[in-house]
């Protein structure tokens, strides 16, 4: 069953996931399963090339969830699991992943533009950023190899260690975007990353990417096999 807080919709090979919980969309293993489930069914759907996946308005997520990060544990452990199987499912994805940031992107939510084809944000007054450090949490190994294969070198201290947060329009200097457009042009802008997508033949974007990521897929499962996220 899909988690209540996920909604699909397909329509023209282009299957869109909203997340949505009326609040930050916070990250807990329910979620992430979720995503992870929801991914996995889109994929064996032959009609499927492109999936876009979104936050609900003003906020692409808040990261993982804070009550359960400091009660620690057995929950800690497996929202951290969970966490990381969802990241690397989506970056292996053989469909082309459009990230529409609507809004705020933080942690653990920062850590899907670094796993998408392509990254579309909306213009405003939003963070988006690896935000760890600077809240006393240790960076994790796999959204350093994910900060590393996507971000501009001379950022990387500044946004992993540095635990620095980013507008937008700084977001795409970084690396954590690759375009933004203000709210009232957005749809129009996302719509128009999704067509350059949508036509490509299905079977040979997915053997290009595929090929593309490899050493990087191998990389992250190599890290997930010692350390969860």
């Amino acid at each position: 069953m899909t988690d209540p807080r996920i909604t699909l919709t397909a329509a023209d090979g282009v299957a869109t996931m909203t997340l949505d919980d009326g609040k930050a969309n916070a990250f807990d293993a329910e979620l992430l399963d979720g995503i992870r489930e929801a991914l996995h069914r889109l994929e064996q759907d032959t009609s499927v090339n492109v999936l876009v996946l979104r936050g609900r308005p003003g906020m692409l997520g808040g990261g993982m969830n804070l009550k359960i990060i400091a009660a620690g544990g057995e929950p800690r452990e497996r929202m951290s699991i969970a966490g990381g199987k969802m990241l690397q499912a989506l970056h292996d994805t053989p469909l082309a992943l459009v990230l529409a940031c609507t809004g705020h992107a933080v942690a653990g939510a920062a850590m899907l533009l670094l796993v998408a084809d392509a990254r579309v944000g909306v213009d405003g007054d939003f963070r988006i950023g690896l935000n760890e450090v600077a809240a006393g949490i240790r960076l994790a190994p796999l959204p350093i190899a994910l900060a590393e294969g996507k971000l501009a070198k001379p950022h990387l201290m500044a946004a992993t260690a540095g635990g620095r947060l980013y507008s937008p329009a700084q977001a795409v200097e970084v690396g954590y975007l690759d375009r933004i457009a203000p709210a009232a042009d957005y749809d129009a802008a996302l719509a128009d990353e999704v067509a350059r997508w949508r036509p490509l033949d299905r079977e040979i974007f997915r053997a290009v990417k595929a090929d593309v990521r490899a050493a990087a897929s191998a990389r992250l499962a190599a890290i997930l096999a010692k350390q969860p996220m």
